[in-house]
Protein backbone atom coordinates (compact mmCIF):
# COMPACT_ATOMS: atom_id res chain seq x y z
CA UNK A 1 0.00 0.00 0.00
CA UNK A 2 3.05 2.63 -0.90
CA UNK A 3 2.10 5.76 -1.83
CA UNK A 4 5.34 6.85 -3.24
CA UNK A 5 5.40 8.20 -6.67
CA UNK A 6 6.38 5.35 -8.36
CA UNK A 7 4.09 2.51 -9.10
CA UNK A 8 4.43 -0.24 -6.60
CA UNK A 9 5.29 -3.61 -7.70
CA UNK A 10 2.71 -5.92 -7.58
CA UNK A 11 5.07 -8.21 -5.69
CA UNK A 12 5.38 -5.90 -2.89
CA UNK A 13 1.10 -5.49 -3.09
CA UNK A 14 0.97 -9.67 -2.86
CA UNK A 15 1.01 -10.01 0.95
CA UNK A 16 -0.99 -7.35 2.44
CA UNK A 17 -3.67 -7.53 -0.32
CA UNK A 18 -3.85 -11.77 0.48
CA UNK A 19 -4.35 -10.38 3.96
CA UNK A 20 -7.07 -8.36 3.26
CA UNK A 21 -8.99 -10.08 0.55
CA UNK A 22 -9.09 -13.10 3.03
CA UNK A 23 -10.44 -11.28 6.07
CA UNK A 24 -13.93 -10.55 5.22
CA UNK A 25 -14.97 -13.59 3.40
CA UNK A 26 -12.87 -15.00 6.72
CA UNK A 27 -15.76 -13.93 8.68
CA UNK A 28 -18.59 -14.38 6.29
CA UNK A 29 -18.21 -18.31 6.00
CA UNK A 30 -15.93 -19.50 8.34
CA UNK A 31 -15.50 -18.34 12.07
CA UNK A 32 -19.26 -16.74 12.66
CA UNK A 33 -20.85 -19.71 10.84
CA UNK A 34 -18.75 -21.44 13.14
CA UNK A 35 -19.28 -19.38 16.24
CA UNK A 36 -22.97 -19.50 15.64
CA UNK A 37 -23.09 -24.11 15.16
CA UNK A 38 -21.20 -24.33 18.36
CA UNK A 39 -23.23 -21.95 20.43
CA UNK A 40 -26.90 -23.70 19.23
CA UNK A 41 -25.89 -26.72 18.31
CA UNK A 42 -28.89 -28.35 19.94
CA UNK A 43 -30.89 -26.24 17.54
CA UNK A 44 -29.50 -27.37 14.17
CA UNK A 45 -30.31 -31.13 13.35
CA UNK A 46 -27.38 -31.86 11.35
CA UNK A 47 -23.54 -32.25 11.82
CA UNK A 48 -20.06 -29.66 11.36
CA UNK A 49 -19.45 -31.70 8.32
CA UNK A 50 -22.57 -31.59 6.47
CA UNK A 51 -21.83 -27.84 5.49
CA UNK A 52 -17.85 -26.93 6.90
CA UNK A 53 -16.18 -28.07 3.47
CA UNK A 54 -18.65 -26.13 1.41
CA UNK A 55 -17.69 -22.80 3.42
CA UNK A 56 -14.55 -23.49 2.54
CA UNK A 57 -15.00 -23.77 -1.02
CA UNK A 58 -17.13 -20.45 -0.37
CA UNK A 59 -14.15 -18.87 1.38
CA UNK A 60 -11.59 -19.99 -1.37
CA UNK A 61 -13.69 -18.73 -3.98
CA UNK A 62 -14.41 -15.13 -2.31
CA UNK A 63 -11.04 -14.67 -1.28
CA UNK A 64 -9.63 -15.04 -4.49
CA UNK A 65 -12.27 -13.01 -6.38
CA UNK A 66 -11.19 -10.61 -3.70
CA UNK A 67 -7.33 -10.71 -4.36
CA UNK A 68 -7.16 -10.90 -8.19
CA UNK A 69 -9.70 -7.74 -8.71
CA UNK A 70 -7.99 -5.80 -6.15
CA UNK A 71 -4.36 -6.45 -6.94
CA UNK A 72 -3.99 -5.14 -10.18
CA UNK A 73 -5.83 -1.91 -9.48
CA UNK A 74 -4.41 1.89 -10.05
CA UNK A 75 -2.58 2.73 -7.16
CA UNK A 76 -5.90 5.01 -6.05
CA UNK A 77 -8.47 2.72 -6.75
CA UNK A 78 -5.96 0.26 -5.24
CA UNK A 79 -5.81 1.89 -2.01
CA UNK A 80 -8.84 2.86 -1.64
CA UNK A 81 -10.80 -0.64 -2.37
CA UNK A 82 -8.45 -1.68 0.15
CA UNK A 83 -9.69 0.93 2.71
CA UNK A 84 -12.91 -0.20 1.87
CA UNK A 85 -12.76 -3.87 2.27
CA UNK A 86 -10.30 -2.78 6.00
CA UNK A 87 -13.60 -0.76 7.51
CA UNK A 88 -16.00 -3.58 6.64
CA UNK A 89 -14.09 -5.86 8.07
CA UNK A 90 -13.35 -4.13 10.80
CA UNK A 91 -17.03 -3.25 11.74
CA UNK A 92 -18.50 -6.39 10.60
CA UNK A 93 -16.30 -7.92 13.38
CA UNK A 94 -17.69 -4.98 15.66
CA UNK A 95 -21.35 -5.49 14.62
CA UNK A 96 -21.41 -8.96 15.42
CA UNK A 97 -19.26 -9.15 18.99
CA UNK A 98 -20.61 -5.74 20.58
CA UNK A 99 -22.86 -3.83 18.66
CA UNK A 100 -26.07 -6.26 18.38
CA UNK A 101 -28.37 -4.76 21.11
CA UNK A 102 -30.90 -7.23 22.44
CA UNK A 103 -30.07 -9.67 19.97
CA UNK A 104 -29.95 -13.43 20.31
CA UNK A 105 -27.13 -15.28 18.85
CA UNK A 106 -28.99 -17.20 16.42
CA UNK A 107 -31.08 -14.58 15.18
CA UNK A 108 -34.80 -14.17 14.32
CA UNK A 109 -36.40 -16.19 17.10
CA UNK A 110 -37.87 -13.45 18.93
CA UNK A 111 -41.24 -11.67 17.78
CA UNK A 112 -42.35 -9.52 20.97
CA UNK A 113 -38.76 -8.77 22.98
CA UNK A 114 -36.94 -5.79 23.11
CA UNK A 115 -34.98 -5.01 20.12
CA UNK A 116 -32.48 -2.27 19.64
CA UNK A 117 -34.06 1.21 19.65
CA UNK A 118 -34.55 3.35 16.66
CA UNK A 119 -31.85 5.53 18.28
CA UNK A 120 -29.52 2.74 18.31
CA UNK A 121 -30.08 1.89 14.99
CA UNK A 122 -29.49 5.51 13.74
CA UNK A 123 -26.32 5.77 15.34
CA UNK A 124 -25.18 2.07 14.48
CA UNK A 125 -25.78 3.02 10.77
CA UNK A 126 -23.96 5.68 11.19
CA UNK A 127 -20.86 4.34 12.73
CA UNK A 128 -20.79 2.63 9.82
CA UNK A 129 -21.29 5.28 7.33
CA UNK A 130 -18.47 7.36 9.14
CA UNK A 131 -16.00 4.35 9.61
CA UNK A 132 -15.93 3.78 5.80
CA UNK A 133 -16.09 6.98 4.96
CA UNK A 134 -12.59 7.61 7.22
CA UNK A 135 -11.26 5.02 5.71
CA UNK A 136 -11.61 6.25 1.94
CA UNK A 137 -10.89 9.90 3.13
CA UNK A 138 -7.16 8.42 4.54
CA UNK A 139 -6.87 6.06 1.66
CA UNK A 140 -7.20 9.20 -0.61
CA UNK A 141 -4.16 11.35 1.66
CA UNK A 142 -0.38 11.19 1.01
CA UNK A 143 0.95 8.37 2.94
CA UNK A 144 5.06 8.90 2.69
CA UNK A 145 6.18 6.90 5.38
CA UNK A 146 3.39 4.38 4.65
CA UNK A 147 2.07 4.81 8.13
CA UNK A 148 -1.44 4.70 7.56
CA UNK A 149 -1.16 1.46 5.03
CA UNK A 150 0.77 -0.18 8.29
CA UNK A 151 -2.43 0.65 10.60
CA UNK A 152 -4.64 -0.87 8.41
CA UNK A 153 -3.04 -3.89 7.98
CA UNK A 154 -2.48 -4.04 11.29
CA UNK A 155 -6.07 -3.78 11.90
CA UNK A 156 -6.56 -6.99 9.47
CA UNK A 157 -4.24 -8.84 11.34
CA UNK A 158 -6.18 -8.27 14.77
CA UNK A 159 -9.54 -8.90 13.02
CA UNK A 160 -8.35 -11.75 11.55
CA UNK A 161 -6.61 -12.97 14.71
CA UNK A 162 -9.24 -12.67 16.78
CA UNK A 163 -11.88 -14.45 14.27
CA UNK A 164 -8.72 -17.49 14.02
CA UNK A 165 -9.07 -17.52 17.93
CA UNK A 166 -12.78 -18.23 17.73
CA UNK A 167 -13.18 -21.42 16.54
CA UNK A 168 -9.69 -22.86 18.29
CA UNK A 169 -11.56 -21.62 21.08
CA UNK A 170 -14.64 -23.68 20.85
CA UNK A 171 -12.51 -26.41 19.55
CA UNK A 172 -10.99 -26.58 22.69
CA UNK A 173 -13.92 -25.99 25.41
CA UNK A 174 -16.90 -27.18 23.28
CA UNK A 175 -16.92 -30.95 23.16
CA UNK A 176 -20.52 -31.05 21.44
CA UNK A 177 -19.57 -29.21 18.20
CA UNK A 178 -18.04 -32.16 16.81
CA UNK A 179 -20.76 -35.21 18.12
CA UNK A 180 -22.87 -36.99 15.53
CA UNK A 181 -26.35 -35.64 15.48
CA UNK A 182 -27.93 -38.21 17.71
CA UNK A 183 -25.68 -37.64 20.67
CA UNK A 184 -25.42 -34.12 20.56
CA UNK A 185 -29.62 -33.64 20.14
CA UNK A 186 -30.81 -36.12 22.38
CA UNK A 187 -30.94 -36.14 26.28
CA UNK A 188 -30.45 -38.40 28.41
CA UNK A 189 -34.04 -39.41 28.63
CA UNK A 190 -36.76 -40.09 25.23
CA UNK A 191 -39.08 -37.39 26.57
CA UNK A 192 -36.11 -34.82 26.51
CA UNK A 193 -34.68 -36.05 23.04
CA UNK A 194 -35.16 -34.64 19.78
CA UNK A 195 -38.41 -35.79 17.98
CA UNK A 196 -39.71 -34.96 14.07
CA UNK A 197 -43.67 -35.20 13.17
CA UNK A 198 -44.03 -37.63 10.32
CA UNK A 199 -46.22 -38.79 8.01
CA UNK A 200 -47.12 -41.84 9.91
CA UNK A 201 -50.89 -42.35 9.70
CA UNK A 202 -51.45 -39.17 7.44
CA UNK A 203 -53.81 -41.71 5.45
CA UNK A 204 -55.40 -43.26 8.71
CA UNK A 205 -59.09 -43.64 9.28
CA UNK A 206 -61.11 -44.50 12.09
CA UNK A 207 -63.94 -47.31 11.39
CA UNK A 208 -65.99 -45.17 14.07
CA UNK A 209 -65.97 -41.20 14.35
CA UNK A 210 -63.47 -38.82 12.24
CA UNK A 211 -62.59 -35.36 12.80
CA UNK A 212 -60.52 -33.85 9.75
CA UNK A 213 -59.36 -30.26 10.30
CA UNK A 214 -57.64 -29.29 7.36
CA UNK A 215 -55.39 -26.06 7.19
CA UNK A 216 -54.86 -24.57 3.85
CA UNK A 217 -51.86 -21.38 4.60
CA UNK A 218 -53.19 -18.15 3.52
CA UNK A 219 -56.72 -19.45 2.25
CA UNK A 220 -58.23 -16.11 1.99
CA UNK A 221 -62.10 -15.62 1.49
CA UNK A 222 -61.20 -14.05 -1.77
CA UNK A 223 -59.10 -16.97 -3.69
CA UNK A 224 -61.74 -19.56 -2.48
CA UNK A 225 -64.40 -16.94 -4.11
CA UNK A 226 -62.43 -16.93 -7.20
CA UNK A 227 -61.36 -20.49 -7.59
CA UNK A 228 -65.21 -21.38 -7.39
CA UNK A 229 -66.31 -18.65 -10.35
CA UNK A 230 -63.60 -19.82 -12.69
CA UNK A 231 -63.80 -23.55 -11.88
CA UNK A 232 -66.92 -24.51 -9.66
CA UNK A 233 -66.43 -28.45 -9.64
CA UNK A 234 -63.57 -28.29 -7.15
CA UNK A 235 -65.90 -28.26 -5.12
CA UNK A 236 -68.51 -30.92 -6.04
CA UNK A 237 -67.52 -33.37 -3.08
CA UNK A 238 -68.27 -30.85 -0.36
CA UNK A 239 -71.55 -32.36 0.01
CA UNK A 240 -72.95 -31.69 3.84
CA UNK A 241 -70.48 -28.53 4.24
CA UNK A 242 -71.40 -24.86 4.76
CA UNK A 243 -69.14 -22.07 3.26
CA UNK A 244 -69.31 -19.77 5.75
CA UNK A 245 -68.30 -16.39 3.56
CA UNK A 246 -68.00 -13.75 6.43
CA UNK A 247 -65.20 -15.62 8.72
CA UNK A 248 -62.34 -14.51 10.09
CA UNK A 249 -59.21 -15.87 11.63
CA UNK A 250 -58.11 -14.66 15.29
CA UNK A 251 -54.27 -13.74 13.97
CA UNK A 252 -52.66 -12.57 10.89
CA UNK A 253 -49.66 -14.73 10.51
CA UNK A 254 -49.13 -18.60 10.59
CA UNK A 255 -47.04 -18.18 13.73
CA UNK A 256 -48.79 -17.43 15.96
CA UNK A 257 -52.43 -18.49 14.57
CA UNK A 258 -51.80 -22.26 14.29
CA UNK A 259 -51.17 -23.00 17.53
CA UNK A 260 -53.50 -21.36 18.76
CA UNK A 261 -55.66 -22.95 16.23
CA UNK A 262 -54.85 -26.11 17.87
CA UNK A 263 -53.97 -24.92 21.65
CA UNK A 264 -56.73 -21.98 21.42
CA UNK A 265 -53.83 -20.34 23.70
CA UNK A 266 -53.14 -16.70 22.82
CA UNK A 267 -49.68 -15.60 22.31
CA UNK A 268 -47.78 -13.04 24.53
CA UNK A 269 -46.39 -10.56 22.66
CA UNK A 270 -43.96 -9.82 25.63
CA UNK A 271 -42.16 -13.39 25.33
CA UNK A 272 -40.22 -14.75 22.77
CA UNK A 273 -41.27 -17.45 20.21
CA UNK A 274 -39.46 -20.17 22.64
CA UNK A 275 -41.38 -18.97 25.56
CA UNK A 276 -44.84 -18.86 23.52
CA UNK A 277 -44.26 -22.34 22.29
CA UNK A 278 -42.80 -24.06 25.34
CA UNK A 279 -45.80 -25.03 26.85
CA UNK A 280 -48.80 -24.40 24.84
CA UNK A 281 -49.48 -27.83 24.25
CA UNK A 282 -49.49 -28.79 27.72
CA UNK A 283 -52.20 -28.76 30.20
CA UNK A 284 -55.69 -28.02 29.36
CA UNK A 285 -56.19 -27.98 25.37
CA UNK A 286 -58.85 -29.07 22.82
CA UNK A 287 -56.45 -31.83 21.88
CA UNK A 288 -56.32 -33.76 25.48
CA UNK A 289 -59.92 -33.35 25.73
CA UNK A 290 -59.88 -35.68 22.94
CA UNK A 291 -57.69 -37.66 23.89
CA UNK A 292 -59.57 -38.19 27.13
CA UNK A 293 -62.48 -39.05 24.41
CA UNK A 294 -60.31 -42.09 23.26
CA UNK A 295 -58.95 -40.22 19.95
CA UNK A 296 -56.31 -40.65 17.83
CA UNK A 297 -54.26 -37.35 17.13
CA UNK A 298 -52.08 -36.62 14.71
CA UNK A 299 -51.15 -33.06 13.53
CA UNK A 300 -49.38 -32.52 10.56
CA UNK A 301 -47.29 -29.22 10.68
CA UNK A 302 -43.67 -27.45 10.18
CA UNK A 303 -41.98 -27.54 13.75
CA UNK A 304 -40.27 -23.47 14.32
CA UNK A 305 -43.82 -21.84 13.55
CA UNK A 306 -46.10 -24.36 14.80
CA UNK A 307 -44.43 -25.57 17.77
CA UNK A 308 -40.71 -26.16 18.99
CA UNK A 309 -40.08 -29.24 18.57
CA UNK A 310 -41.97 -33.15 18.32
CA UNK A 311 -40.39 -33.48 22.11
CA UNK A 312 -42.06 -30.70 23.43
CA UNK A 313 -45.57 -31.98 21.88
CA UNK A 314 -47.65 -34.10 24.71
CA UNK A 315 -47.10 -37.86 24.21
CA UNK A 316 -50.44 -38.20 22.88
CA UNK A 317 -49.15 -37.48 19.48
CA UNK A 318 -49.24 -40.04 17.47
CA UNK A 319 -46.75 -39.06 14.42
CA UNK A 320 -44.11 -38.12 16.62
CA UNK A 321 -41.33 -40.03 16.35
CA UNK A 322 -36.91 -40.24 17.38
CA UNK A 323 -35.29 -39.56 14.10
CA UNK A 324 -32.96 -42.75 13.37
CA UNK A 325 -31.54 -41.31 9.93
CA UNK A 326 -31.26 -37.87 8.12
CA UNK A 327 -30.15 -36.63 4.68
CA UNK A 328 -28.87 -33.22 4.02
CA UNK A 329 -30.59 -32.96 0.26
CA UNK A 330 -28.33 -29.58 -0.75
CA UNK A 331 -25.08 -28.86 0.91
CA UNK A 332 -24.42 -26.37 -0.77
CA UNK A 333 -27.78 -24.91 0.30
CA UNK A 334 -27.32 -25.58 3.57
CA UNK A 335 -24.07 -23.76 3.34
CA UNK A 336 -25.28 -21.25 1.88
CA UNK A 337 -28.02 -20.95 5.18
CA UNK A 338 -25.00 -21.03 7.32
CA UNK A 339 -23.68 -18.04 5.70
CA UNK A 340 -27.44 -16.13 5.79
CA UNK A 341 -26.72 -16.26 9.83
CA UNK A 342 -23.04 -14.72 9.88
CA UNK A 343 -24.55 -11.90 7.50
CA UNK A 344 -27.45 -11.62 9.74
CA UNK A 345 -25.27 -11.26 12.37
CA UNK A 346 -22.19 -8.70 11.18
CA UNK A 347 -24.87 -6.32 9.14
CA UNK A 348 -25.94 -3.25 10.55
CA UNK A 349 -29.58 -3.26 11.91
CA UNK A 350 -30.98 -0.87 9.23
CA UNK A 351 -29.81 -3.90 6.88
CA UNK A 352 -31.17 -7.03 8.52
CA UNK A 353 -34.41 -6.22 7.24
CA UNK A 354 -33.31 -7.02 3.95
CA UNK A 355 -32.86 -11.09 5.42
CA UNK A 356 -35.90 -12.15 6.14
CA UNK A 357 -36.32 -15.61 8.19
CA UNK A 358 -32.95 -16.00 9.72
CA UNK A 359 -33.50 -18.73 12.21
CA UNK A 360 -32.69 -22.63 12.84
CA UNK A 361 -35.40 -23.53 10.33
CA UNK A 362 -33.19 -21.26 7.66
CA UNK A 363 -30.55 -24.54 7.64
CA UNK A 364 -32.71 -27.21 9.05
CA UNK A 365 -34.97 -27.10 5.85
CA UNK A 366 -32.07 -28.62 4.43
CA UNK A 367 -32.25 -31.94 5.88
CA UNK A 368 -34.89 -34.92 5.71
CA UNK A 369 -35.29 -36.66 8.72
CA UNK A 370 -36.97 -40.22 9.17
CA UNK A 371 -38.07 -42.86 11.57
CA UNK A 372 -36.82 -45.90 12.05
CA UNK A 373 -40.28 -47.17 9.78
CA UNK A 374 -39.13 -45.12 7.05
CA UNK A 375 -40.94 -42.51 7.67
CA UNK A 376 -39.79 -38.84 6.75
CA UNK A 377 -40.74 -35.51 8.44
CA UNK A 378 -43.42 -33.87 7.28
CA UNK A 379 -43.40 -30.82 5.55
CA UNK A 380 -45.92 -28.50 4.33
CA UNK A 381 -44.62 -27.77 1.15
CA UNK A 382 -47.88 -27.94 -0.90
CA UNK A 383 -45.94 -30.16 -3.36
CA UNK A 384 -44.45 -32.26 -1.43
CA UNK A 385 -47.86 -33.19 0.49
CA UNK A 386 -49.68 -33.77 -2.25
CA UNK A 387 -46.85 -36.04 -3.64
CA UNK A 388 -46.71 -37.91 -0.21
CA UNK A 389 -50.59 -38.25 -0.06
CA UNK A 390 -51.77 -38.58 -3.56
CA UNK A 391 -51.48 -41.96 -4.60
CA UNK A 392 -51.61 -43.71 -0.99
CA UNK A 393 -53.76 -45.90 -0.05
CA UNK A 394 -55.75 -45.13 3.26
CA UNK A 395 -55.93 -47.91 6.38
CA UNK A 396 -58.32 -48.31 9.46
CA UNK A 397 -58.51 -48.24 13.38
CA UNK A 398 -61.25 -49.14 15.19
CA UNK A 399 -59.99 -46.03 17.61
CA UNK A 400 -61.28 -42.45 16.85
CA UNK A 401 -59.03 -40.35 14.82
CA UNK A 402 -58.36 -36.61 14.97
CA UNK A 403 -56.36 -35.69 12.15
CA UNK A 404 -54.89 -31.86 11.38
CA UNK A 405 -53.28 -31.24 8.00
CA UNK A 406 -51.54 -28.10 7.24
CA UNK A 407 -49.58 -27.25 3.67
CA UNK A 408 -48.41 -24.09 2.44
CA UNK A 409 -51.72 -23.33 0.44
CA UNK A 410 -51.95 -20.35 -1.37
CA UNK A 411 -48.31 -18.76 -0.66
CA UNK A 412 -47.14 -19.18 -4.05
CA UNK A 413 -50.21 -16.16 -4.82
CA UNK A 414 -49.11 -12.90 -5.28
CA UNK A 415 -49.67 -9.76 -3.85
CA UNK A 416 -53.53 -8.70 -5.04
CA UNK A 417 -56.05 -9.89 -3.14
CA UNK A 418 -59.13 -7.94 -4.41
CA UNK A 419 -60.90 -8.24 -7.49
CA UNK A 420 -60.18 -5.32 -9.48
CA UNK A 421 -56.29 -6.91 -9.54
CA UNK A 422 -57.08 -10.48 -9.30
CA UNK A 423 -56.70 -11.21 -12.91
CA UNK A 424 -52.54 -11.26 -13.57
CA UNK A 425 -53.28 -14.34 -10.76
CA UNK A 426 -56.30 -15.82 -11.36
CA UNK A 427 -54.99 -19.06 -13.18
CA UNK A 428 -52.18 -19.46 -10.42
CA UNK A 429 -55.03 -18.89 -7.84
CA UNK A 430 -57.49 -21.81 -9.29
CA UNK A 431 -54.49 -24.21 -9.76
CA UNK A 432 -53.14 -23.57 -6.32
CA UNK A 433 -57.14 -24.18 -5.01
CA UNK A 434 -57.55 -26.96 -6.75
CA UNK A 435 -54.22 -28.72 -5.75
CA UNK A 436 -54.89 -28.14 -2.40
CA UNK A 437 -58.90 -29.53 -2.60
CA UNK A 438 -57.02 -32.75 -4.32
CA UNK A 439 -55.46 -33.81 -1.29
CA UNK A 440 -59.00 -32.98 0.84
CA UNK A 441 -61.31 -34.68 -1.59
CA UNK A 442 -58.93 -37.64 -1.49
CA UNK A 443 -60.05 -38.12 1.98
CA UNK A 444 -63.80 -37.52 1.49
CA UNK A 445 -63.74 -39.88 -1.54
CA UNK A 446 -62.54 -42.62 1.11
CA UNK A 447 -65.06 -41.63 4.13
CA UNK A 448 -67.77 -41.37 1.51
CA UNK A 449 -67.22 -45.09 -0.20
CA UNK A 450 -66.59 -46.59 3.38
CA UNK A 451 -69.66 -45.23 4.77
CA UNK A 452 -67.91 -43.18 7.49
CA UNK A 453 -68.42 -39.82 5.66
CA UNK A 454 -71.91 -39.68 7.55
CA UNK A 455 -70.54 -39.34 11.37
CA UNK A 456 -67.21 -37.34 9.98
CA UNK A 457 -66.75 -34.06 11.29
CA UNK A 458 -64.80 -31.88 8.37
CA UNK A 459 -63.25 -28.25 8.97
CA UNK A 460 -61.11 -26.50 6.22
CA UNK A 461 -59.70 -23.06 6.34
CA UNK A 462 -56.79 -21.18 6.53
CA UNK A 463 -54.59 -19.93 9.44
CA UNK A 464 -54.72 -16.54 8.12
CA UNK A 465 -56.06 -14.86 4.97
CA UNK A 466 -53.70 -12.92 2.29
CA UNK A 467 -51.83 -10.09 4.72
CA UNK A 468 -51.38 -8.08 1.35
CA UNK A 469 -47.59 -6.93 2.97
CA UNK A 470 -46.37 -7.43 6.23
CA UNK A 471 -45.08 -3.73 6.86
CA UNK A 472 -47.88 -1.90 7.27
CA UNK A 473 -51.07 -1.45 9.34
CA UNK A 474 -54.18 -2.64 8.06
CA UNK A 475 -55.29 0.19 5.81
CA UNK A 476 -56.47 -1.44 2.88
CA UNK A 477 -59.75 -3.31 3.85
CA UNK A 478 -60.84 -6.46 5.81
CA UNK A 479 -59.20 -9.69 6.24
CA UNK A 480 -61.20 -12.50 5.36
CA UNK A 481 -60.57 -16.27 5.56
CA UNK A 482 -62.02 -18.96 3.53
CA UNK A 483 -64.00 -21.50 6.11
CA UNK A 484 -65.91 -24.75 5.17
CA UNK A 485 -67.62 -26.87 7.37
CA UNK A 486 -69.48 -30.43 7.53
CA UNK A 487 -70.87 -31.30 10.94
CA UNK A 488 -71.70 -34.94 11.37
CA UNK A 489 -75.02 -35.82 9.73
CA UNK A 490 -75.39 -34.04 7.03
CA UNK A 491 -73.95 -36.12 4.19
CA UNK A 492 -76.42 -35.42 1.90
CA UNK A 493 -77.16 -31.96 2.07
CA UNK A 494 -75.15 -29.80 -0.87
CA UNK A 495 -73.23 -27.49 -0.55
CA UNK A 496 -74.73 -23.85 1.22
CA UNK A 497 -73.39 -20.88 1.54
CA UNK A 498 -73.72 -18.59 5.11
CA UNK A 499 -73.03 -15.12 5.96
CA UNK A 500 -73.24 -15.73 9.77
CA UNK A 501 -70.70 -13.71 11.10
CA UNK A 502 -67.93 -15.74 12.22
CA UNK A 503 -64.79 -16.48 13.91
CA UNK A 504 -61.77 -18.94 14.18
CA UNK A 505 -62.78 -18.58 17.88
CA UNK A 506 -65.95 -20.47 17.09
CA UNK A 507 -64.21 -23.66 15.28
CA UNK A 508 -63.59 -25.58 18.37
CA UNK A 509 -67.09 -25.23 19.84
CA UNK A 510 -68.10 -26.30 16.47
CA UNK A 511 -66.28 -29.37 16.64
CA UNK A 512 -67.04 -30.56 20.01
CA UNK A 513 -71.00 -30.21 19.17
CA UNK A 514 -70.82 -32.13 16.33
CA UNK A 515 -68.88 -34.75 17.66
CA UNK A 516 -70.58 -34.86 20.68
CA UNK A 517 -68.37 -34.38 23.06
CA UNK A 518 -68.83 -32.63 26.46
CA UNK A 519 -66.45 -30.57 27.94
CA UNK A 520 -66.19 -28.82 31.33
CA UNK A 521 -63.95 -25.98 29.10
CA UNK A 522 -66.09 -23.37 27.77
CA UNK A 523 -65.50 -23.54 23.85
CA UNK A 524 -68.03 -20.60 23.11
CA UNK A 525 -70.67 -20.58 20.39
CA UNK A 526 -70.78 -22.99 17.34
CA UNK A 527 -70.87 -21.77 13.70
CA UNK A 528 -73.85 -23.40 13.34
CA UNK A 529 -75.57 -21.38 16.37
CA UNK A 530 -74.62 -18.27 15.03
CA UNK A 531 -77.84 -16.76 12.57
CA UNK A 532 -77.35 -15.26 9.85
CA UNK A 533 -78.19 -11.30 10.06
CA UNK A 534 -77.08 -10.83 13.96
CA UNK A 535 -74.12 -8.57 14.29
CA UNK A 536 -71.48 -10.12 16.74
CA UNK A 537 -68.24 -9.13 17.72
CA UNK A 538 -65.09 -10.56 16.57
CA UNK A 539 -61.53 -10.08 16.98
CA UNK A 540 -58.10 -9.70 14.80
CA UNK A 541 -54.82 -9.79 15.75
CA UNK A 542 -52.05 -8.14 13.15
CA UNK A 543 -48.23 -8.21 13.21
CA UNK A 544 -46.58 -5.71 11.50
CA UNK A 545 -42.79 -6.81 10.46
CA UNK A 546 -41.00 -3.02 9.12
CA UNK A 547 -38.37 -1.44 11.41
CA UNK A 548 -40.50 -1.98 13.97
CA UNK A 549 -42.49 -4.82 15.37
CA UNK A 550 -45.79 -3.83 15.98
CA UNK A 551 -49.14 -5.73 17.36
CA UNK A 552 -52.25 -4.59 16.18
CA UNK A 553 -55.62 -5.70 17.60
CA UNK A 554 -59.11 -5.00 16.14
CA UNK A 555 -62.66 -5.24 16.95
CA UNK A 556 -65.19 -6.01 14.04
CA UNK A 557 -68.50 -5.30 14.75
CA UNK A 558 -70.65 -6.14 12.21
CA UNK A 559 -69.83 -7.79 8.49
CA UNK A 560 -66.71 -8.45 8.23
CA UNK A 561 -66.37 -7.83 4.43
CA UNK A 562 -67.43 -3.80 5.19
CA UNK A 563 -63.70 -2.31 6.79
CA UNK A 564 -65.87 0.20 8.34
CA UNK A 565 -66.89 -1.96 11.02
CA UNK A 566 -63.06 -2.88 11.85
CA UNK A 567 -62.08 -0.83 14.93
CA UNK A 568 -58.64 -0.74 15.94
CA UNK A 569 -58.64 -1.09 19.57
CA UNK A 570 -55.26 -1.70 20.95
CA UNK A 571 -51.51 -1.17 19.59
CA UNK A 572 -48.41 -2.44 21.01
CA UNK A 573 -44.95 -1.58 19.41
CA UNK A 574 -41.38 -3.19 19.81
CA UNK A 575 -38.57 -2.12 18.59
CA UNK A 576 -36.43 -4.65 16.59
CA UNK A 577 -36.65 -7.04 13.61
CA UNK A 578 -38.96 -9.78 13.85
CA UNK A 579 -39.73 -12.91 11.99
CA UNK A 580 -42.59 -12.99 9.36
CA UNK A 581 -44.90 -15.77 8.54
Amino acid sequence: MSTSTEKPSIKKRILPTLLISIALPFLITISVPFDIFANNSTEFIFNFMDFFPSLLLFFFILSTVFFFSVLFLPKKAYRIVCAILIALSVMFFIQGTYLNINLNSLQGDNMGTDGSPVGARIFNLILWIVVVAVAITLACLKDKNGTLSTIGVIATIIVLATQIMTPLSIVLSNDQVFLPLAERLNGDEESSSHKIITYKNVTTASNNKNIYYFCIDRFDEIYAEHAYQQKPEIFDELTGFTWFQDNISVYAHTYPAIHNMLTLKDYDSSKSRYDNLKGAYSGNTPLNVLNDNDYNINLYSDAYYSFLDGSNLPDYIQNTALPSSSEVTSKLGLAFGMVQTALYRGMPDYLKMTINNVNSSTCNNFVLEKDQDGNTVFNTELDLVYNSIINKNFDTTEKNNFTFLHTSGCHNIGYSRDYNNIEPHSQTIVQTVEKNFEIINKYIKYLKQNNLYDSATIVITGDHSHPSNDYDPIVKGPRLTALFVKPANSSDAPLKTSHAQVSHDNIWATIMQSANISSANNYGTSVFDIPEGVNQERRYIWHTYSEDFAESKYTISGPGADFANWSLTETKTYNGRHITD
